[in-house]
């Protein structure tokens, strides 16, 4: 696990490996963790480990010199614009919207008792969202918060997210490859750290049971998958569900009940009852 922060005031940037002094680095924006207008605290979840309330997210303060801090925040700031541009996140829909009504929606989350629908964005500009989303998972890797202990990658991989990160590079569609699942009604708002789980697919006969390494991250009503070890079978047989894999971006759309979301809310709830 990794050790409680402590306060130190200069020292190597993470992000541009240059000395200086350190500042506050957000793992997760601020503009989509700050839960309340009227500035009281708010839930932090995470599984197997005690709720505790902050006014904002999570923010490292020996991740990142201004230097670095600057480029993360150029690549956050065009993300979250492109996202809310599409209605990809809560804080993106008109403000008495509840539930997503798009005209790019197929199959509706509440379709006849399924618990999934999808859309299909034509034309996405999908690079500042990619982008955005590999620098959340390097922040979460490279940070040493408590919190994030669970998130770890090869040294590789992470060296290869920094330099993307620090060439504003969104790296290719399969490189990195991101999934997104959409919760299309607005539910309860709280911030979620990222994990890293197993995913498995059964592609039959003959390839078979495979499993791939996903880090999870939720933001603002959206979950993103990204695959870390990612093989010739997955790409083929995901590229249409991939961020950037073709000019029609398939969504997945759950309802709030039906997500993991809430699933993993309710457990957590359910510990501290």
């Amino acid at each position: 696990m990794r050790k409680k922060k402590k306060n130190v005031p200069e020292g190597i940037c993470k992000l541009t490996l240059r000395k200086g002094k350190f500042v506050e680095s957000h793992i997760l924006p601020k503009a989509l963790t700050v839960l309340s207008k009227t500035g009281e605290k708010a839930i932090q979840v995470a599984l197997k480990i005690p709720l505790k309330k902050r006014f904002q997210g999570w923010y490292d303060n020996q991740l990142c010199i201004s230097e670095g801090e600057h480029i993360l925040s150029q690549i956050d700031d065009k993300g979250i614009r492109v996202l809310r541009e599409n209605l990809l996140i809560w804080s993106g829909w008109p403000t008495n919207v509840i539930e997503l009504d798009t005209s790019d929606i197929v199959i509706p989350a509440k379709n006849n008792g399924q618990k999934y629908g999808f859309r299909v964005i034509k034309d996405l500009n999908w690079k500042p969202i990619k982008l955005f989303i590999l620098s959340l998972l390097w922040r979460s890797a490279a940070s040493e918060r408590e919190e994030m202990d669970t998130v770890t990658i090869p040294g590789s991989l992470l060296e290869k997210l920094r330099i993307a990160i620090l060439n504003y590079d969104s790296l290719s569609a399969r490189e990195f490859p991101i999934r997104l699942y959409q919760i299309a009604d607005k539910g309860f708002t709280h911030n979620r750290t990222p994990i890293i789980e197993e995913d498995t697919i059964d592609f039959g006969f003959p390839i078979g049971i495979r499993n791939y390494t996903v880090c999870r991250l939720y933001l603002d009503g959206l979950v993103a998958y990204i695959t870390l070890d990612p093989d010739e079978n997955y790409l083929d047989s995901s590229q249409a569900m991939i961020l950037g894999g073709s000019n029609e971006t398939i969504v997945l759309l759950h309802t709030y009940e039906n997500s993991r979301t809430f699933d993993n809310l309710r457990e957590v709830m359910e510990q501290y009852k």
